[in-house]
């Protein structure tokens, strides 16, 4: 199976980091909202990296891999249908 292409990889990151940023921002905004908003969005941005990168991200692109996986393989119940064959 060749690698996922670019543009797979693109909308897997938008789609780990667009719940990222409203969550964390959602969840941080009680605290963060006098801060200034250079160093709240910096707070924000750097968890949601950090998330991203090392959990979301990774889980899933096995999950779009083993999607992708079972979509090219033959379905497992034709395979293990046995052949008949005619009466001769």
């Amino acid at each position: 199976m060749p690698p996922i292409s670019v543009h797979e990889r693109a909308f897997l990151t938008w789609l780990a980091i667009f719940p990222l940023v409203s969550l964390v921002g959602a969840l941080l905004a009680s605290i963060a909202s006098t801060w200034p908003a250079l160093l709240a969005t910096a707070l924000v941005t750097a968890i949601v990296v950090v998330l991203a990168v090392y959990l979301v991200v990774p889980q899933l692109t096995k999950l779009y891999l083993r999607v992708l996986r079972r979509r090219q393989e033959p379905d497992a119940a034709v395979r293990a249908r046995p052949q008949i064959e005619p009466n001769a």
